[in-house]
């Protein structure tokens, strides 16, 4: 290619790098207005601040609010005191603050990821189309002020600072996002295993600090009930099949096939030992620290959502950034579009509450779009061909270092 071309080709990739920035920036203030204007609507934020003011007024951060139109808290008490700087504020403010929180987080966290964790070498074409299908998927839970927002951003900082050596830092984040919400566990477990010394002492300290916050604020023999309470509202939230679940359990209630809570445990069990598995094989053929925790951070948001505890609608934007990159790396490689494609439209845009409904009234299996969509992810994942893996051998043939 000539001087001219290239010029010609680098300004492409320019524009929709651009195209990109933009969209962000108009969809951050739009949902900025629409906070601002309308704190109540579309939002889980009430909840959270209200969470807070509970924590201080010595009430149950459990119990039963939808009097108060606030659906049931299910989070930590640490989450809730974290909580106490925005909810001093009316919820218009507070609430605005959060989703600017939320989202810069996101976005430095998405920027962390190219940089040190998602493989590949990033052209400005391919960063745009990354972050623009990023965007797209993730909508819908920052919207709706999520806090998966933050989990999923952790958890990519977490990756990062592994990948720098942080691990005092990567301790903190995934502590941090375990107290957001419990399943992420899943994902330590999994880092752990291939970092054990660096990441798992550091892990259990870490998540003893931000245990013990909460008893710097109110007397202990009340923290304890809380705690409590919350080890009460994850049992049920786990024996209990909520209306907006999207898992595989959903796949069988769609199909009809016979099924059963022992049947399902059976199944969760297999498919972690499955990711275990898969994700060791993986890490022992990769010498790249990045083609390791992108495998390990992955195979963990398939699972999770297929097979993990309380995965919901809102949920799948977790997926967004694994999947926006599996398009623009099957793009690169030509290989595997179709499926990194199926994947990103039914988990990023078919699945969107509005449109499933409106599906549903002429297709009845429009519930499992969702899970669908995580298992063609999962499909891709494994038959993806990445950058160091060798042509043949068994696994232990290339067997490197986990540090």
């Amino acid at each position: 290619m000539d001087a001219h071309g290239q010029s010609a080709a680098e300004n492409r990739g320019q524009a929709w790098l651009d195209a990109a920035f933009w969209a962000w920036g108009v969809f951050i203030v739009a949902v900025s207005v629409k906070t601002f204007v309308v704190p109540e609507k579309h939002s889980v934020y009430p909840m959270f601040a209200q969470g807070a003011r509970h924590w201080w007024h010595d009430e149950s951060l459990y119990a039963d609010y939808s009097a108060l139109d606030l659906d049931l808290f299910r989070y930590s008490p640490t989450f809730a005191v974290a909580m106490t700087p925005l909810a001093v504020l009316p919820d218009r403010l507070g609430g605005l603050l959060w989703n600017l929180l939320s989202i810069g987080v996101l976005v430095a966290a998405l920027q962390r990821a190219v940089a040190d964790v998602l493989p590949g070498t990033w052209s400005a074409r391919q960063m745009g189309l990354f972050w623009g299908l990023t965007l797209v998927g993730a909508v819908r839970g920052i919207w709706s002020a999520q806090n998966n927002t933050l989990l999923i951003a952790f958890v990519l900082l977490a990756a990062s600072a592994i990948a720098r050596r942080r691990f005092w830092e990567a301790a903190l984040l995934l502590a941090a996002a375990v107290f957001i919400k419990v399943w992420p566990l899943a994902l330590v477990m999994l880092l752990v295993l291939w970092w054990p010394w660096a990441l798992g002492s550091r892990f259990l300290a870490a998540t003893a600090a931000l245990a013990a916050v909460p008893f710097l604020t109110r007397p202990w023999q009340a923290v304890l009930a809380q705690y409590g309470d919350w080890g009460a509202i994850l049992v049920q939230t786990r024996t209990r099949r909520w209306p907006s679940y999207r898992d595989a359990w959903t796949l069988w209630e769609t199909t009809g096939a016979p099924h059963g809570p022992t049947a399902y445990l059976v199944l969760q069990l297999s498919g972690a030992l499955g990711v275990l598995a898969w994700c060791l094989v993986k890490c022992r053929r990769s010498r790249d620290v990045r083609c390791r925790l992108t495998c390990i951070l992955a195979a963990w948001v398939a699972w999770q959502m297929l097979l993990g505890p309380g995965t919901e609608r809102q949920t799948y934007m977790i997926m967004a950034p694994v999947t926006a990159w599996a398009v623009v790396a099957s793009v690169a490689q030509r290989r595997g579009r179709t499926l990194a494609l199926a994947a990103w439209l039914m988990t990023g845009l078919l699945g969107i509450g509005g449109l499933e409904r409106a599906l549903e009234p002429h297709s009845t299996p429009a519930q499992a779009i969702l899970p669908l969509g995580a298992l063609v992810f999962a499909v891709w994942l494994v038959q993806h061909r990445w950058e160091d893996e060798p042509e043949a051998g068994p696994a232990w043939a290339t067997r490197s270092s986990s540090a």
